[in-house]
């Protein structure tokens, strides 16, 4: 019995002994325990961030006549220019941007010669004049509305500054042309147009719209917008002038057009 109590003994003594070690062992330990990463706090966090942009836009522009009531604009079409932009976003809160980009101004008209000068319906002439200039835009954007984190609609507000390129046009003089129609009474009606125009090398501008960005990829995205411009009213200034060649009788006009439209842009957005 003495024996077996010294056994039982013993053997409690060397357990106790293993776990004072063990537990020396760990509160000695120099290295510390790895804690778990927070997801929750990861996912949750928003980074600023640089991004470019290659876009093309088109400009509505209409020119303000003044003069013969035979005159009214004439359609120009697509004004479609290209730019290059870049920016910086913070926290998906607001954006500044820059760049470079092209901006067509331009004037036109039309002469109804059926309604005036009595040729055959559907006729008449027209002129078309427009100036390209480089632009150079700054553009603060505030986030109105987002979504999922990749989709974002923003308003905008910017200045800029633009100036004539190297197409700008370089008439000197009064454009004069001199052209003939036939008449439904078989004789024909011929008249001379002159047409002269100045226009502003260079100006300022402002604009304000809506602008919406959808990553479809991590860091590749497109982006839309509708701004109008507002500039000034007289950029390009065109005075023409019809003259019958038969009775002398003479028409005349004054057409003007600047930077107030409505510009609608699509663009490939990336960001760093």
């Amino acid at each position: 019995m003495a024996r077996i109590l010294t056994s039982l003994t013993v053997l409690l003594l060397m357990q106790s002994w293993t776990h004072l070690i063990w537990a020396q062992d760990e509160y000695f330990s120099t290295q510390p325990g790895k804690s778990k990463p927070n997801h929750s706090s990861i996912l949750g966090r928003v980074h600023s961030h640089y991004y470019v942009r290659l876009e093309g836009s088109t400009t509505q522009i209409r020119s303000h006549l003044s003069g013969d009531e035979f005159y009214s604009p004439y359609p120009f079409g697509f004004n479609f220019k290209g730019g290059l932009i870049s920016g910086f976003n913070y926290r998906n809160k607001w954006e500044i941007e820059s760049g470079i980009k092209r901006m067509g101004i331009y004037t036109t008209y039309s002469f109804d010669l059926h309604k005036s000068l009595g040729a055959s319906p559907g006729d008449g002439t027209s002129y078309r004049l427009r100036v390209t200039y480089w632009h150079i835009p700054v553009v603060l954007k505030v986030v109105l509305w987002q979504l999922r984190k990749n989709m974002t609609a923003m308003a905008t507000l910017g200045a800029g500054y633009s100036w004539e390129g190297d197409n700008g046009i370089k008439m000197i003089g009064p454009n004069m042309s001199r052209n003939g129609r036939g008449l439904p009474n078989g004789t024909m009606l011929y008249y001379t147009t002159t047409d002269n125009h100045t226009h502003s090398s260079s100006f300022f501008s402002g604009e304000t719209g809506l602008e919406f960005n959808w990553y479809f990829i991590r860091k590749l995205g497109l982006t839309a917008s509708v701004k109008r411009l507002f500039g000034p009213d007289n950029l390009l200034r065109l005075d023409s002038k019809l003259v019958d060649d038969a009775q002398g009788t003479t028409y005349q006009v004054k057409t003007q057009a600047g930077a107030n439209g409505t510009s609608v842009m699509a663009g490939l957005r990336y960001r760093f």
